[in-house]
């Protein structure tokens, strides 16, 4: 039996209320993703938003960051499970 860890371990410390972007309901949309992924993304989130304007540029760079991480996901599975690819 393989036991995984937690999808959302609530054991760790919170990440706290950030200033990402000027936009409040951009902003809080990047806090409530920090929450929810952990304090490691801060430098992610941050880089991403970066140098949004608007709310059709924030999908993007979500979007964007998404098929990032998903990369390297899909490079990491490769790597320990070479048969599969």
């Amino acid at each position: 039996m393989t036991i995984h860890p937690p999808v959302l371990d609530l054991r760790g410390p919170a990440s706290g209320y950030h200033t990402f972007h000027p936009d409040r309901s951009l902003n809080f949309q990047c806090n409530r993703w920090l929450e929810w992924i952990g304090p490691e993304a801060y430098a992610e989130i941050a880089a991403a938003v970066r140098d949004v304007a608007d709310y059709e540029e924030w999908i993007d760079a979500f979007l964007a960051l998404a098929d990032a991480r998903s990369a390297i996901s899909v490079h990491a599975s490769a790597r320990s499970h070479p048969g599969l690819t």
